[in-house]
């Protein structure tokens, strides 16, 4: 697995991973597990190579806001539209390895 700052010619295959995860197109199994897996994994993965992660959450899918902000305890720092589509901006803090969540500092 590789990590990398997104450039902008990335964003079309973020929008495109992140369309074939929609909640709706997982089984149940993935709805439930997948996602706190998913996100403990990356922890791992990035711990003291990046201090911030930002994931993009389609408007029309209130649920999986819900999830990534009250759930995993990430924060909603703002919106954006891509091909004419309005996505949340919400962002993590990377642990450092101390189990912290999102501060918001």
């Amino acid at each position: 697995m590789e990590f990398r700052r997104a450039t902008i010619e990335d964003i079309p295959v973020i929008f495109d991973v992140q369309t074939a995860n929609f909640i709706g197109n997982l089984e149940e199994v993935e709805r439930q597990d997948g996602l706190s897996v998913m996100y403990e994994t990356l922890q791992q993965e990035v711990a003291g190579r990046y201090d911030i992660g930002a994931v993009f959450v389609a408007d029309d899918n209130p649920h999986s806001l819900r999830v990534h902000v009250d759930g995993l305890g990430m924060a909603h720092v703002g919106e954006c539209a891509f091909s004419g589509k309005p996505y949340h901006i919400v962002a993590v803090h990377v642990r450092s390895g101390n189990g912290n969540k999102w501060s918001g500092e």
